[in-house]
């Protein structure tokens, strides 16, 4: 065994007396040593005297003693082998040979056994992993199996023989691929009655699909009521002291149901007549109050208008007002004159929103018609019949094109009454437009919503005649009241619709039923839809009793009105 000299243990313990260096051991986090004694650069204001070495050059960072036989003192003083004892208490003491390791200072962490234990787990976890991938790549291999490459012509005969089997399933013909191994179809007839009796499987909920939905309903629009005639909802009203539908509520339903009242603006207001009958034939029960349960005693009657036909966005804006205007009434008020206050707002809705927003509607797109103008208009709306005959009492000369289309045919009466004001009119089909488009100068539609993207939903084929106009480059104005906007936002047709009578589709003008047989015919599906959606790129303008205003002004409006609202909360 090698031993070091007692000079230089005495100058090892002098240079840690000049430096006031720790004598704890390298290995504490208290004593760190400043550099690598192996190659890091040092600074240029450290010195380079050999004699200011720490005890870094002698233990290396692991405790281990660099000098050949040695390692840091547990007990303090450790004699060397030359017999001269060192005045510090860190000295070097003769390494534990037997032992085959360095001793740790008691009550330090043994960092390097730890290290070992973590590197011996992250080993065998490394080997499990890669144990385990080559599993797996081992099964993939196994079950995915490279199949070798087809000519031209095996892949035609495959892509032909696969056809040939998807034709024959489909006819109801026993499996071809069976048949080639002698089963004769019954394994997979056998499969295809189990699932469809159990239910379980793909198969299963396809059938289960198939019988939920009704032979002739389209896919596309499952999720929206489907029509069916009112009397088969009147079996569900109940007059009865707990559950009672006022006459006027169902003599407004049965009218809603067969079309007597179809314009928006005519359902609205014959909504809130109705609805003030039975304010004043109401009675408050004597164990509650008005604002309270007169809310709830309204929703049945609202639920049977709705099953009559479903509810338009004014409607509803409508349906809404007078539930606000409900819980607003005082409890101390009066029953009587709660009732009188009720009636008197709705009165006033229906002048201020419905019939003097038209007539400032009317004045305000009067005003746009000029000299030699020629009008093109779809269907019959209100608003654009009143703003017509208002422009040509007021001696403006032009001419009006009317589009229409089946199956209500709804612009015959307003060409019927155009013409008693002597107004000249020409009326084509849908399937014209595209001829007349290029002698107008200005479209004007109806509208019956403005959503808050700024898209007006209107009678179906209202679309239709606003893109054909835009590809003609002609403006295109339409005549809303501000009561039929709604915060919500519809990029289509398909998500929110009413769906009519699809036996009105096979009606001609005759009277002849062409397709009178068309519900025993499996494939066949009408489709008979009342309104679609015009987005704004293909509105111009649009006329309200607040003045003209671009489609993207809507959601303003909106905001607006819902700010009064609450202030005069």
């Amino acid at each position: 065994m090698s031993s070091l000299p007692g000079d230089e243990i005495a100058t090892l313990a002098a240079v840690l007396d000049a430096k006031n260096l720790s004598v704890t051991p390298p290995r504490s986090p208290n004593n760190k040593p400043a550099r690598s004694p192996a190659g890091r650069p040092r600074r240029p204001s450290e010195s380079r005297d050999p004699s200011a070495e720490s005890t870094a050059t002698f233990v290396g960072k692991s405790g281990k003693s660099k000098l050949p036989g040695w390692s840091p003192s547990v007990d303090g003083i450790v004699p060397s082998s030359s017999g001269v004892e060192g005045d510090s208490k860190f000295s070097i003491g003769p390494s534990a040979e037997k032992a085959g390791r360095t001793r740790s200072p008691p009550g330090l962490p043994k960092k390097e056994e730890k290290a070992d234990k973590d590197g011996k787990v992250a080993d065998e976890k490394n080997a499990k992993a890669a144990k385990k991938q080559k599993q797996q790549q081992n099964h993939h291999e196994g079950e995915y199996k490279k199949l070798p490459k087809l000519t031209k012509a095996e892949r035609r005969a495959k892509q032909e023989a696969q056809r040939a089997r998807k034709a024959a399933l489909k006819a109801g013909l026993p499996d071809p691929e069976l048949d080639k191994k002698g089963n004769g179809g019954k394994q997979r007839q056998k499969k295809t009655s189990a699932s469809s009796l159990s239910g379980n499987g793909a198969g299963g909920n396809a059938a289960k699909r198939m019988v939920k939905m009704p032979a002739h309903e389209i896919s596309l629009f499952s999720h929206l009521p489907q029509y069916s005639l009112v009397t088969s909802e009147l079996s569900d009203v109940k007059f009865s002291a707990q559950e009672e539908i006022h006459p006027a509520i169902l003599r407004v339903g049965l009218q809603y149901a067969s079309w007597e009242i179809g314009g928006s603006n005519a359902r609205c207001v014959a909504l809130l007549q109705a609805l003030k009958e039975v304010i004043r034939d109401y009675i408050t029960p004597d164990d509650t109050y008005l604002n309270r349960h007169l809310d709830k005693y309204l929703k049945p009657m609202f639920s049977f208008i709705v099953k009559c036909r479903p509810l338009s966005s004014n409607m509803g804006n409508a349906i809404n007002f007078v539930k606000g205007c409900i819980s607003n009434i005082a409890t101390d008020v009066a029953e009587d004159d709660a009732k009188d206050i009720l009636c008197s707002r709705i009165d006033r809705f229906i002048l201020t929103r419905i019939t003097s927003a038209s007539e400032a509607i009317v004045e305000t797109a009067a005003e746009k018609i000029a000299e030699g103008d020629v009008i093109l208009t779809y269907g019959r709306s209100y608003v654009v019949e009143k703003l017509l005959i208002r422009a040509h009492t007021l001696g403006r000369n032009f001419r009006v094109i009317i589009v229409d289309s089946r199956p209500r045919m709804e612009g015959r009466g307003l060409l019927k009454r155009l013409g008693n004001r002597g107004i000249k009119c020409t009326y084509v089909l849908m399937n014209a437009i595209s001829y007349v488009m290029k002698e107008i100068t200005k479209v004007f539609l109806g509208a019956s919503g403005m959503m808050a993207n700024g898209a007006a939903s209107a009678r179906v084929g209202t679309a239709m005649v606003s893109m054909m106009a835009y590809d003609y480059q002609k403006p295109v104005i339409f005549c809303c009241e501000t009561y039929k906007f709604t915060p919500r936002v519809q990029l289509d047709s398909i998500v929110d619709n009413e769906l009519l009578n699809p036996d009105e589709l096979i009606e001609t003008d005759k009277g002849a039923r062409v397709l009178r047989d068309w519900r025993d015919m499996e494939h066949l599906k009408l489709l008979n839809i009342a309104y679609d959606i015009t987005p704004s790129k293909f509105i111009t303008m649009i006329v309200t009793e607040v003045g003209m205003m671009p489609p993207t002004s809507v959601p303003v409006i909106i905001r607006e009105y819902e700010q009064g609202k609450n202030n005069s909360n």
